[in-house]
């Protein structure tokens, strides 16, 4: 039964859902088709709450911020999408909206119910999240939250989303993360490949390191990390820096980009 907790996709019920919809995201398109704008209640908004695969503190205010003067002053103009699960209206389309409106206290949302079966609605939020580019931290917790609650495995994930073993796999190991560094990736400040380098230093190491990071390349962050590792961070091999000096002030005419964005890095951390 689709409002039962803890039921998720049979394997007969997968290859169907896959054969319907394949990857080409049609699912997305045949539910929002079929709500039809007679369809809109207000509901209160003390009785809406998220779907398991949302987290409210995956979407920082500084996420939320852009959509804050537009929502007090005009309300919601687009309905939420809901599903009954677990005898409750979950939002399953408008969470940004639906938390920009709560933290800001308004009493009743537009809302479209969709019927549809769970096994629909699931596939069709895991089709949104990666159709909008959802945040690589909150696609993490979504698929962890399919494999712990719903009891789906990740060869099922990778079915669905038509994503590799290697792209989930590194996507999970983002919730080993400390909580600093994830609220810098929620917050756009730290990319996924950058964050994803982290995983297995110790949390407290993620934590001194992680602000270093920000600034630096890929290619960056993983020399860094290597001579970190290997107790060689300020490098001990000797690099030659082209330079003169011009009426009391240090010209210096670095050999490479690589050259010039370390020698700026060394000047910040000593506040030079």
């Amino acid at each position: 039964m689709d409002n039962n907790k803890g039921q998720f996709i049979k394997p007969d019920a997968l290859k169907n859902l896959v054969s319907r919809y394949g990857y080409k995201k049609e699912i997305i398109k045949k539910i929002e088709e079929a709500s039809q704008v007679d369809q809109i209640v207000n509901l209160d908004i003390s009785s809406l709450s998220l779907f398991p695969l949302f987290l409210e503190t995956n979407y920082p205010n500084i996420e939320l911020k852009y959509l804050e003067r537009s929502v007090v002053n005009e309300g919601l103009i687009l309905p939420l999408f809901v599903y009954k699960y677990d005898s409750k209206m979950t939002v399953i389309n408008g969470v940004k909206r639906f938390l920009v409106a709560k933290a800001n206290k308004l009493k009743s949302l537009p809302c479209i119910e969709i019927k549809a079966s769970l096994n629909d609605v699931i596939c069709y939020m895991l089709n949104n999240m990666i159709t909008n580019k959802d945040n690589a931290l909150v696609l993490a917790y979504a698929y962890n939250v399919l494999i712990n609650q719903f009891s789906m495995s990740e060869k099922e994930i990778q079915i669905l989303t038509n994503l590799s073993h290697g792209q989930i796999n590194n996507m999970l190991r983002l919730l080993k993360l400390s909580k600093k560094v994830k609220n810098l990736i929620l917050e756009n400040k730290l990319s996924y490949a950058k964050a994803r380098l982290l995983v297995n230093l110790p949390l407290d190491v993620q934590d001194k390191v992680v602000t270093k990071l920000i600034n630096l390349s890929v290619r960056e962050v993983e020399e860094y990390l290597r001579n970190l590792k290997s107790g060689n961070l300020e490098a001990n091999k000797k690099t030659n820096i082209n330079y003169k000096l011009v009426d009391n002030t240090i010209v210096i005419y670095p050999e490479s980009q690589d050259q010039l964005n370390k020698i700026i890095r060394i000047l910040e951390e000593t506040n030079l």
